[in-house]
């Protein structure tokens, strides 16, 4: 039992990854080495590292995007956790003080709102039957009904939707199963749900930086849009890594330079560089 745990914990670990909560800049300076693939070192606004449990609920996804390590058509394991035993065993390294906040997010499970709903019923089981006070940062799924997001903002510090594109034109490239401004409706509500309900996190998104052949002038404009017209906490860059068993493949990775680029302009136009709080969530 206990080894098909962390078989499940390496794997689901691993890949969720992909979904950033840090920064290039930031997860350079996080000198803490780390002793398992689910424990992540998310980086504060002045630079302190947070050690975040970060893993998928499951990797068993019903979208084929292009450039992921479990679109559906990828040869790999499928597993997943129960809403009850993924609470367990995060609270088994919480209290043990290996992490101190949690990152969960998940495949497209047979549908959007039914993945959404595991989610959901694992971060109730923490707060309502664990008594978990601490950081969580949720994601919202992609196609999922807007009353499911209200309703995982009752247990989250943090919401995120990714849109992994500056534009629906891009995004086609990237995935077919995937509607850009479906996306965006979506993160739009996530910031006003995230400012009704109080999330001491807010709302933030992630977009894929290289394989869509966008240029920084795109995701730059989007970015500031984002801030200022959304009034996202944060706007993540993730310089594309190509993937074996993928249709992207032998697409050649984004430069490390550029996704630190983005960074750098990303801070001159939210201004969060001038934030001096060693947390998550200010």
């Amino acid at each position: 039992m206990r080894e098909r745990l962390s078989f499940k914990l390496s794997h689901l670990g691993n890949e969720a990854r992909y979904d950033l909560s840090g920064s290039i800049l930031d997860l350079r300076s996080a000198k803490t080495p780390l002793r398992f693939s689910f424990i992540y070192p998310a980086v504060g606004k002045s630079g302190c590292v947070v050690k975040l449990f970060k893993v998928l609920q499951t990797n068993m996804c019903e979208n084929n995007c292009r450039y992921c390590a479990i679109r559906k058509d990828r040869n790999i394991p499928r597993l997943y956790f129960k809403p009850k035993e993924l609470a367990g065993i995060f609270m088994e390294y919480y209290r043990k003080g290996e992490v101190q906040g949690l990152f969960l997010s998940s495949a497209v499970f047979k549908s959007p709102d039914r993945a959404q709903e595991m989610i959901i019923e694992t971060l109730r089981i923490l707060r309502r039957e664990l008594n978990y006070k601490g950081y969580i940062h949720a994601k919202i799924l992609p196609g999922v009904s807007y009353e499911l997001i209200g309703e995982t903002a009752k247990w989250a510090d943090r919401l995120s939707i990714n849109l992994e594109a500056p534009s629906g034109d891009y995004l086609t490239r990237l995935s077919e199963d995937k509607n850009w401004y479906e996306l965006y409706r979506r993160l739009k509500l996530v910031s006003e749900v995230t400012r009704k309900f109080n999330l001491r996190a807010g709302a933030i998104t992630q977009l894929v930086v290289g394989p869509a052949n966008e240029n920084d002038r795109d995701i730059l404009r989007l970015t500031e849009h984002l801030y200022r017209g959304l009034k996202l906490s944060r706007v993540y860059y993730s310089g594309f890594t190509p993937i074996v068993d993928t249709p992207l493949e032998n697409t050649p990775p984004a430069p490390w330079w550029r996704e630190v680029r983005l960074y750098q302009a990303d801070m001159l136009v939210d201004g969060h560089s001038n934030i001096r709080s060693c947390s998550l969530w200010r």
